[in-house]
């Protein structure tokens, strides 16, 4: 009976140990890393990169130098082109003529 106990006992602070210990390895890793990742950040700084989204947000581009309305108006003239072009036809595809009708 005592011998069962001692065994026990031995058991449940061997599995405490264990579970400290990795516990402390955990924090350890988690810290090194964290090290790391600010060392990381430091070097990229030093190089002129830009790490947080507002640094990484482009600028609006002025009204005066935006060029999406000609764009979007040229589009539009090339729709109406390709409506009125006799090319865009279904018998546009090369060899249409050779293919006789069933």
């Amino acid at each position: 009976m005592l011998k069962k106990r001692t065994t026990c006992r031995v058991l449940i602070i061997l599995g405490i140990a264990l579970v400290v210990c990795f516990a402390v390895w955990q924090v350890f890793r988690w810290s090194r890393g964290e090290f790391r990742l600010e060392a990381c950040k430091k070097e990229l700084r030093a190089r002129g990169e830009k790490l947080t989204l507002p640094e990484l947000n482009p600028q609006k581009p002025p009204v005066e130098g935006n060029g999406a309305p000609v764009l979007l108006k040229a589009m539009e003239k090339l729709d109406v082109l390709k409506e009125k072009c006799p090319l865009t036809s279904a018998r546009s595809s090369p060899g249409w003529q050779s293919v006789t009708p069933v």
